[in-house]
């Protein structure tokens, strides 16, 4: 339970056997649904609804350890135009616990303690900040929630070359990634484009169609020709569209056939998270419920793997799942287990008889095309959006 409590956060209800913790989650809102331009990012299974007249500039740029998944900009009205970069990572920021601290050990050998809650966050902000840039005016920060999920909102303003910049950055912490969408714009026009800014960031959701709390309920029924799988990958479709009250409802069916118990346990909790309702571990489960997260991830990366074109199979289940995988001739095992209620994955290339740790740079100094690629499935394995199962099932045998 401890560990559903932290996947899930501590400020959601957390029930069992019909008992629960007490939430201090507040209901989502919706996001905008018209009068914009519709985003939505496949590889981080979010959306954002930008203004008509604002362009798209890129997507998906690797940034360091942030991966710059979108950038969109409005008309130049004075000396620069108005941007807005949505950053994102897997992993989470807030770590530990009020009993445990997490600290982060740097290439220059630094110690730097990891933030365990939003106000930490900001006042480590304040200090990263500085150092990354000139003539820095911290201006506000505040804790904020956005998608049902604690966040933060700071303010600053700093010198660049051809002028001052100021920015307003919105982190939000997820369940296993982390997001940052950054408004910039000369100071003298930022009360002009906030407005802009805010309905941007007010549209952010996860899956491609904004959704509600208060989303009606839809009964699901599975027709008599609905298998397990079938109705698992219909509950999938669901939850890419973002109609999460009806995914919750399939994956309950799903759960209740006593297959695919894990995934749809895990899914499931997923869905009510969206919806900030009480997240619920099956009493069914028992001492397995701690399992859920890592065999659904597992399960979820070998359909990832099998949905690009290679062959894959989850070839152990468990509090440390694995992947077996042939990709590109080459045959790798990818280990899911968990770890501070988030997920800790690696990756190793099968060579005979020995075993090569792939993202390890003295193991594997000359990494090839195909090696980083598994890197970055390893990487972004929590955080996948859901991927249909096979229609003849996930194999759990290596061949």
């Amino acid at each position: 339970m401890s560990w559903w409590s932290k996947l899930f956060g501590a400020g959601n209800k957390v029930k069992v056997d019909g008992t629960s913790q007490t939430s201090t989650t507040e209901p989502k809102q919706s996001g905008t649904r018209g009068g914009g331009k519709k985003y939505f990012n496949k590889q981080w299974n979010f959306s954002i609804v930008y203004p008509p007249d604002w362009e798209l500039l890129w997507e998906n740029r690797p940034q360091g350890s942030w991966v710059m998944a979108v950038a969109v900009a409005g008309k130049a009205g004075g000396r620069v135009r108005p941007g807005l970069i949505v950053n994102a990572r897997p992993g989470e920021v807030l770590e530990g616990s009020n009993n445990v601290t997490v600290i982060h050990i740097g290439g220059d050998a630094t110690a730097k303690h990891a933030p365990k809650t939003p106000s930490e966050y900001i006042e480590i902000s304040k200090v990263d900040l500085n150092n990354a840039f000139s003539g820095l005016r911290f201006l506000s920060g505040e804790e904020i929630r956005l998608i049902n999920k604690p966040a933060t909102r700071v303010v600053y303003s700093y010198k660049t070359n051809s002028g001052r910049m100021q920015e307003m950055c919105v982190t939000i912490f997820g369940v296993g990634v982390t997001f940052q969408i950054i408004c910039e714009v000369a100071p003298d026009e930022f009360d002009k484009f906030k407005p802009a800014f805010d309905a941007i960031i007010n549209s952010f959701n996860i899956g491609s169609e904004p959704s509600s709390a208060i989303e009606p309920k839809t009964a699901v029924q599975p027709t008599k020709a609905e298998e397990p799988i079938q109705l698992y990958n219909r509950g999938v479709g669901l939850y890419q569209k973002g109609q999460f009250r009806a995914a919750m409802d399939t994956f309950g069916q799903v759960f209740k056939s006593g297959e695919l118990q894990m995934q749809s346990a895990y899914i499931r909790a997923l869905c009510q998270k969206e919806l900030g309702l009480s997240v619920e571990i099956p009493p069914e489960l028992g001492d397995n419920a701690e399992d859920a997260g890592t065999v659904y991830v597992a399960s979820n990366l070998a359909c990832h793997i099998i949905a690009k074109g290679h062959k894959a199979a989850l070839t152990k289940q468990g509090s440390k799942s694995e992947v077996t995988a042939l990709i590109d001739g080459s045959l790798y095992v990818i280990s899911i287990s968990s770890m501070f209620g988030g997920f800790n994955n690696w990756a190793y290339r099968k060579e005979g008889g020995k075993s090569i740790s792939v993202p390890d740079p003295d193991a594997n100094p000359n990494p090839s095309k195909t090696d980083r690629f598994v890197i970055s499935l390893t990487e972004t394995a929590g955080v996948m959006p859901p991927e249909p199962i096979p229609e003849g099932g996930l194999k759990t045998t290596w061949e």
